[in-house]
């Protein structure tokens, strides 16, 4: 099973951040250098418009980090682990202010009918979110993935489909997190 290690920054004020590029280079050359990495997203806002996205603005930046060992996933997230370079003061100073929110993730990825769908730009993700407690997490998290997968299959142009579920990580207290640098962070699951 493959790990994920989740952060995104949302402009809940409406100040109408944009994250600077200088930041998101930055961001990236921390990234590109974190040991036991196997995959990393970089997520940029873009706004989509369709029956089913109703969603509100995007967040103003995000990443998704993927670990195919937990030891290794816990070891950059840990206080004196490599991802804690995004935390230094500076880093990421386009996006103060914003509200950062944190997840680390058990990954079940599932098949796809073509995932060499070509695209005339660059591709979208679209990450959905299930904020709170479900009534029942095993029961929630069944059926969801028992149907959900098979049907987002179904629609065109898909090239890729994952389903996170949460996980419960060693790393002591919020002062040694990513997200503590520039506010507080969440606990919600994330599927």
């Amino acid at each position: 099973m493959r790990f994920a290690y989740l952060a995104f920054f949302h402009d809940d004020r409406e100040a109408n951040l944009a994250i600077a590029g200088e930041d998101v280079d930055a961001v990236r050359g921390v990234i590109a250098s974190t040991p036991g990495l196997a995959l990393a997203n970089i997520y940029l806002p873009e706004v989509a418009t369709d029956m089913f996205n109703k969603d509100g603005p995007p967040p103003v930046f995000g990443f998704q980090l993927y670990f195919d060992e937990l030891a290794d996933m816990e070891a950059a997230l840990a206080p004196s682990g490599h991802l804690q370079a995004l935390a230094a003061p500076g880093m990421l100073s386009s996006v103060a202010g914003s509200r950062p929110t944190q997840q680390a993730m058990c990954v079940r990825p599932f098949p796809v009918d073509d995932a060499g769908v070509q695209t005339s730009g660059l591709p979208c993700s679209y990450l959905v979110h299930y904020p709170g407690p479900a009534e029942d997490m095993n029961v929630w998290l069944y059926h969801y993935v028992t149907h959900h997968p098979q049907l987002m299959r179904g629609f065109p142009g898909i090239r890729h489909i994952e389903v996170l579920s949460r996980l419960a990580v060693r790393c002591p207290g919020r002062a040694s997190t990513i997200c503590s640098a520039t506010g507080s962070c969440s606990t919600a699951p994330r599927h």
